[in-house]
């Protein structure tokens, strides 16, 4: 198995939908206090560190300010 270290394995998150149906910002919704983009960054740094990109849209500033 290869080393995460230096493998070529990157994460994108994509937060940029404007979750129209869902009726608020769903990135920003919380689960036990803590917002939703921000458990997936989370788990994408533990896996990938600083290869974690985050793509945002809709609300940019509110779901980058959330990780």
């Amino acid at each position: 198995m290869a080393d995460l270290e230096t493998s070529g394995i990157f994460a994108v998150v994509l937060a940029a939908g404007s979750a129209s149906r869902f009726g608020s910002v769903k990135q920003l919704a919380e689960i036990d206090g803590v917002p939703l983009v921000h458990r997936a960054v989370r788990v994408a740094t533990d896996v990938c560190g600083d290869r974690t990109t985050l793509i945002t849209g809709h609300a940019w500033k509110a779901v980058s300010e959330a990780c």
